[in-house]
């Protein structure tokens, strides 16, 4: 994953101070990738089946330094209704507050904010609209930008889609700030899920064409119902369209894996802290 030089002096001035040594954790985000991968695969211990191949690209190795380095790690979630938490029972249940729940619960003594900024019926162009407002003004660490589903369902061309999006994630590296894209949900029904999954395929290429991770949800999701793993209704709601407090919660407890247990502690040994 590529960060721009410097990090500290971008961040001055977009809504907090910096993080003390967060520079030269960025510039290792090639090293140790391999064990960051195997650490991934050994930390599962949640509760939604581990499917640890969907990873593609492979999660930012620079990203679980960052959060060894620094005392606390800022997350905006940034979305349409997926990410709001339509659906949900409550908004506790939606996916960034459980992420949030876990990372807290995973590295105690450090703050960990997951912010929600997620917009039901939203496209790629109404989240690129309000990025500067809602998302960079929060001065987050990372983004997880979920996207493409309405886009896809409202059947806009894919090559605007990512055109939009390329801006948004060029705009946050700019920044020094971490992108992951996450695709769309899975729908039981073809038609509309054929749309979804050539709009996923765009967004896959572009993830590869800027050096940034996907969270591929849609092929998690099928993978789960394909294996009689999760059934459909639990995996999308009566509406046919919107996720259930299971599915948040696996997508959640499958987000998590970015940062496994050990690592920052790893990290920190290593560099004399206890």
């Amino acid at each position: 994953m590529r960060f721009d030089d410097p990090f500290i002096d971008k961040r001055k001035g977009r809504g907090r101070e910096p993080h003390p040594g967060r520079g030269p954790a960025l510039h290792r985000a090639a090293f140790g990738l391999l064990a960051l991968l195997e650490a991934i695969a050994q930390a599962r211990a949640g509760s939604c089946p581990p499917l640890p191949e969907v990873w593609r690209p492979a999660p930012p190795a620079a990203v679980v330094r960052e959060l060894a380095e620094a005392e606390e790690l800022r997350i905006v979630a940034l979305g349409s209704s997926s990410t709001e938490g339509t659906g949900a029972s409550r908004p506790e249940n939606a996916w960034p507050a459980r992420l949030e729940a876990i990372l807290e619960a995973r590295f105690p003594g450090r703050r960990v904010d997951v912010v929600n900024r997620g917009r039901g019926g939203e496209t790629a162009a109404d989240n690129l609209a309000r990025l500067e407002r809602d998302v960079i003004a929060l001065g987050p660490d990372v983004v997880i930008w979920q996207v493409g589903t309405n886009d896809a369902l409202k059947e806009l061309e894919p090559r605007e889609v990512a055109a939009r999006v390329r801006e948004g994630i060029r705009r946050l590296r700019e920044l020094g700030i971490a992108v992951i894209l996450m695709d769309s949900q899975w729908l039981p029904d073809g038609v509309r899920d054929s749309r979804l999954e050539r709009m996923g395929a765009v967004l896959a290429g572009l993830a590869v064409e800027e050096g940034v991770a996907l969270f591929p949800r849609h092929e998690l999701m099928e993978a789960l119902a394909a294996r009689g793993l999760m059934a459909p209704g639990e995996l999308v709601g009566p509406d046919g369209l919107h996720m259930t407090d299971e599915s948040y919660r696996c997508i959640a407890e499958r987000l998590a894996d970015l940062f496994p247990p050990g690592l920052a502690g790893e990290e920190a040994v290593a560099h004399g802290r206890r």
